[in-house]
């Protein structure tokens, strides 16, 4: 609780301490002649609250003092003997203090326990009369203890006193509690100030309600207690009571509630009600107890389960919007994956799958055995053995395999498969042991990486191979040059011979990375394009051209368009093709080659012509692959020439194929190059 010092400390205990007296009196207002006993005790629920309320320290000291000597001075109105005044200084106290030790040690969050939340739970509301139950029986012992040397039945004397006192403290106590924290709760509601936050909590009742609900009590009052005095009005009252905790909050339940507890308590004492019609005090004070316990018990049982089932409602709203929400992300992502994913169950019923599966085994079209044409696809392992229904990853993964993996081809019967696909399949957890098991497969195509795997494996084996065959020369030319010295005076032109075949060797070898590392620059090196003209780009060309035996080659060209095309990238383009060009001719032919070119349509149309000795019809697609040449024991190559300028073409979003020149035996290369930015943006959009 929060800390007081100073005036307002003391005007807070002076005011606790004026209503816990005003209550000591209303309580012995209601003990009957000459029997001692009282029917209530509220004072003993204020002190309660009071204590519970108040700040640790030497303040609660004194207020405990005050509350037992106001005890005394009630307990010597009810009995003058000194057993019960000594009851009085010292029971109700003690009993308070072992309240505020249990409520702090089983609820310490709650406001009057030491926290500031207040009761919204059954839970809370519970512990708190558990704890007000435990400290009337410290009473009752207390007393048990104080009447062994008295006359009479000690039993039923500090049963009494344990009635009144756990009925107060359990009822009227608890009660007060749960109204407090609520209005000290109200300022965080929002409004202005406490006040604000009343009115506004006043305004959401329902005005016609409350009347109506205050019309039927006053009713229920004057029937059953002044008209037909002994009509079951306990029960009307319980059902009113119950009525409000349905409709509204505990706290004003529980106001609603002490309302017709007090004014029962009142007519009862004034001789009116059902309970005042019975003979005993001990009789009436049980009957009144039980009343008010039910009464309140059952309004705040009712309310706080009310609530909890609003806030249960609410978090099943909220989890449902967030499972909504989850799907639909879900869903979406689903939707996006390169990946299919599908949820089959053990009878092979697809229950879920994502557009990616439809369209992975789109060539499937989902046939059946019986109605498949004998030329359908199917789906095979890597040997062409077609699967059946055992060995699809999820038959397997619910055979007790656990987590499958495999490697699927879709092809036809007879030939290479079309698609290379890694199904992975594995079980989902059961939520009900009577629901029908389920697994999750996931299919990715691996096609491409298959084919860039064997095309590694080819490239590596490739590479080897050309550099292993000059190296062979290096070595034996150089192994033939040692030998030569050692065995006396060489030759100087036997000498010059070895070595121009070392020296052509590591030519080779140096041509080769050379295309090698242009390769590798053309696949993976982005395109920086810019504005570029052609006829710029072919002069550098033809300057570098070297003489090949002796033989310039010619090379024409006339004004040709501009291009938006990487400046670095496009020359290797035509120095390939040029340098192709003067390769591939006949012996004692000049290369002659033509450049053209034509804007079409935000393109540029090149086409490059030579006399050479031609592609054959058949070469015209596998001489762009990589390592690929035509004719390859007749001329010298890497292979990589062409792969470089399809790939700087294809990077640009242009194309470039082999065709047939109008009346010429040569070879024309076609391409076609982005003129514009805007162009090159469009057809290199992902």
């Amino acid at each position: 609780m929060p800390s007081r010092s100073g005036p307002a400390a003391v005007t807070r205990t002076l005011a606790w301490a004026v209503a816990y007296a005003a209550t000591t009196w209303l309580g012995l207002r209601t003990v009957s002649d000459g029997s001692g006993f009282a029917m209530v005790w509220p004072a003993s629920g204020v002190a309660l609250a009071w204590l519970a309320t108040s700040s640790p320290g030497r303040l609660r000291a004194v207020e405990l003092t005050l509350v037992g000597v106001i005890a005394g001075v009630g307990a010597h109105g009810l009995d003058p003997s000194g057993w019960a005044v000594v009851n009085g200084l010292l029971g109700v106290p003690l009993g308070l203090v072992t309240f505020l030790f249990l409520s702090q040690l089983w609820t310490p969050g709650l406001w009057g326990t030491g926290g500031t939340d207040e009761v919204e739970t059954l839970r809370h509301y519970g512990l708190l009369v558990a704890a007000a139950a435990a400290a009337g029986l410290v009473e009752v012992l207390l007393a048990l203890a104080l009447l062994v040397p008295e006359p009479g039945s000690p039993v039923e004397r500090a049963g009494e006193i344990g009635v009144t006192h756990t009925v107060s403290m359990a009822a009227v106590g608890v009660t007060l509690l749960v109204i407090g924290g609520w209005l000290v709760a109200l300022p965080t509601r929002g409004g202005s100030g406490r006040l604000g936050c009343v009115r506004a909590s006043i305004r959401r009742i329902d005005v016609l309600l409350v009347a109506a609900g205050l019309g039927v009590t006053v009713l229920v009052f004057l029937a059953g207690f002044l008209w037909v005095t002994d009509a079951p009005v306990s029960f009307v009252l319980l059902m009113a009571v119950a009525l409000v905790g349905i409709r509204y909050a505990a706290p004003l339940t529980g106001a609603y509630a002490l309302a017709v507890v007090a004014a029962a308590a009142w007519l009862t004492t004034e001789g009116y009600g059902p309970v005042a019609a019975l003979p005993e005090p001990h009789r009436r004070a049980l009957a009144f107890g039980v009343f008010t316990l039910t009464l309140l018990g059952t309004g705040l049982t009712i309310a706080l389960s009310r609530r909890e089932r609003d806030v249960t409602i609410g978090r099943l709203r909220e989890s449902e919007h967030a499972a909504e929400v989850l799907a639909d992300d879900l869903t979406l992502v689903l939707a996006n994956l390169e990946e299919g994913v599908a949820v089959v169950e053990e009878s092979g019923r697809f229950l879920l799958g994502n557009p990616a599966v439809t369209r992975l085994l789109a060539p499937l079209h989902f046939h059946t055995k019986k109605d498949a044409p004998p030329d359908a696809h199917r789906l095979t392992d890597a040997q062409g053995r077609a699967l059946g229904d055992a060995d699809m990853p999820h038959t397997r993964a619910f055979a007790g395999e656990g987590e499958v993996h495999e490697v699927v081809h879709l092809a036809r019967p007879g030939r290479p498969a079309d698609r290379i696909y890694d199904v992975s399949a594995r079980l989902l957890p059961q939520i009900r042991d009577t629901d029908p098991r389920r697994a999750v497969t996931t299919i990715r195509d691996v096609t491409e990486e298959q084919q860039q795997r064997t095309a590694l494996t080819a490239f590596a084996q490739v590479v080897a191979h050309d550099l292993r065959s000059p190296l062979t020369s290096v070595e034996l030319w150089a192994a033939e040059l040692l030998e030569a010295l050692d065995a006396g005076p060489v030759d100087p032109d036997t000498a010059r011979m070895m070595l121009r075949h070392v020296e052509s060797a590591t030519g080779r070898m140096q041509n080769f990375i050379s295309d090698l590392l242009a390769y590798a620059l053309a696949r993976d090196q982005a395109p920086n394009p810019s504005h570029v003209e052609l006829e710029d780009v072919l002069d550098a060309v033809v300057e570098t051209t070297a003489v090949v035996e002796g033989v310039q080659p010619r090379v024409h060209y006339g004004d040709l368009p501009a291009v938006w095309c990487d400046p670095v990238l496009l020359p290797q383009v035509f120095d390939n093709l040029i340098g192709n060009a003067r390769k591939y001719v006949d012996p004692g032919v000049v290369p002659d080659v033509r450049v053209e070119a034509e804007a079409d349509d935000g393109w540029v149309r090149v086409r490059v012509v030579d006399n050479g000795i031609g592609i054959a019809p058949e070469d015209r697609e596998r001489i762009f692959d990589t390592f690929e040449r035509a004719r390859a024991t007749e001329y010298e190559g890497t292979g990589l020439g062409l792969a470089i300028c399809r790939h700087i073409v294809e990077r640009h979003g242009g194309t470039i194929a082999v065709t047939t020149p109008a009346g010429t035996s040569g070879t024309q290369i076609e391409l076609t190059l982005p003129a514009t930015k805007e162009t090159f943006a469009q057809a290199t959009v992902m």
